[in-house]
């Protein structure tokens, strides 16, 4: 029986039917392809908004500082302080957050440009230097039965820039061949220090300076039954000393330092069976092999003629200028000095008595004074360089 306040008709109190949770399902399933449509059709306009966007910031990022808005847009404000470009315009890796930028590509906001190239380090002022010698000094031990008179090299200071030729030259016994035992780490200064490449030198391992200097010996390679390839390779193990053979990298290496000396085609000839120019470059590509920062070259053309001798000289300054190997050349003839050299250092019993440009190092009243000789000097009339010319003692009686 209703009550007296119920309306006539009313269904009676119960419980609900199909439950209010399903209702709710049903109505979003409804509602679920028109909420997709809009979302797509949302973020199709944010595509076709955003190239404009970052248009008009990378438009106002380049234009001339007077002429940007004193006020830009704040859109335009904040979407150039973002770090992200389109893909194509990306570097790998710059999706994530902490991304460092790739050298030489466009990443944020750095448009590619050329790269002008600059001078040579060694011409510019307080460039660094491949290896320095502050204050070498160095004495052979008194019980080595190596010289009739004690030998001292002492005071040695001078450095050696990247892509420069520096020569080292002197009477017989000034020490020059004791320089290059300490640049190689075949014997330890007694005073002062060598740094190769900031780092001082006795404390890296020999194979850590071999892959930074390579050492062109005097005189000839022994008569061994190696191939040229074979004695180019070895200027390799340096670089892998857990390994003993060699790989394609190697080969590769190997076959280019060949062909830059012009023994390429040599390869497969052994060594006992070349002449001497062709030996000594076979020698000088097993250096180049070694990939070095520094190049020492202790009297490369003693053993060779007139001929070969231009040849050792122009392969020298092509390396120097298409490698930028840094050479150090030892040398008894002023002349090759002279013409191949950037700068000169001359060494008289021990002690550096000049350093600097040839025409400065080879002055006749210097030279004179050093070698005990009356010299001439005169300058090339091809490459206007110093020439030093002998002067017998019974030239003028003729």
């Amino acid at each position: 029986m209703a009550g007296p306040g119920a309306r006539a008709g009313a269904e009676p109190p119960g419980p609900r039917r199909g439950g209010g949770a399903a209702a709710r399902r049903r109505r979003r399933a409804a509602q679920a392809p028109d909420l997709r449509r809009r979302g797509a059709a949302h973020r199709e306009r944010r595509r076709l908004r955003r190239p404009d966007r970052l248009r008009r910031a990378h438009r106002a990022a380049r234009a001339p500082h007077a002429a940007r808005p004193r006020q830009p847009p704040a859109r335009a404000r904040r979407v150039r302080r973002r770090r992200d470009l389109p893909a194509r315009r990306r570097h790998r890796g710059a999706q994530h957050r902490g991304a460092r930028r790739a050298v030489g590509r466009r990443d944020h906001r750095v448009l590619r440009r050329a790269v002008l190239r600059v001078a040579p380090a060694h011409a510019l002022p307080g460039a660094p230097v491949i290896v320095e010698a502050r204050g070498v000094g160095f004495a052979y031990p008194p019980s080595r039965p190596r010289r009739a008179s004690p030998f001292r090299l002492a005071d040695l200071t001078f450095g050696v820039a990247p892509g420069e030729i520096l020569g080292v030259i002197g009477p017989n016994s000034a020490g020059k061949t004791t320089l290059i035992r300490l640049l190689t780490r075949v014997l330890e200064p007694a005073a002062g220090e060598i740094l190769l490449e900031g780092r001082p030198l006795g404390r890296l391992d020999r194979a850590e300076v071999a892959r930074r200097v390579a050492v062109v010996p005097q005189g000839l390679p022994p008569q061994f039954p190696f191939s040229v390839e074979e004695l180019v390779l070895m200027g390799r193990f340096p670089h892998a000393p857990a390994r003993y053979f060699e790989d394609a990298a190697d080969r590769r290496i190997a076959r280019g330092a060949m062909e830059a000396t012009g023994v390429a085609e040599l390869a497969a000839l052994p060594l006992d069976g070349l002449g001497g120019g062709e030996r000594q470059r076979a020698v000088l590509a097993r250096a180049l092999a070694q990939e070095p920062r520094l190049l020492v070259l202790d009297e490369p053309t003693a053993h060779l003629d007139l001929r070969h001798q231009a040849e050792a000289a122009a392969l020298l300054r092509r390396l120097n200028r298409e490698r930028g190997v840094s050479i150090l050349l030892v040398s008894h003839d002023l002349n090759l000095a002279g013409e191949v050299c950037d700068r000169l250092l001359l060494l008289a019993a021990g002690r550096p008595v000049r350093i600097g440009p040839p025409e400065d190092v080879l002055d006749a009243a210097l030279l004179e004074a050093v070698y005990g000789c009356e010299v001439h000097v005169d300058k090339s009339a091809a490459s206007r360089r110093p020439v030093v010319q002998v002067v017998w003692p019974d030239a003028r009686r003729r």
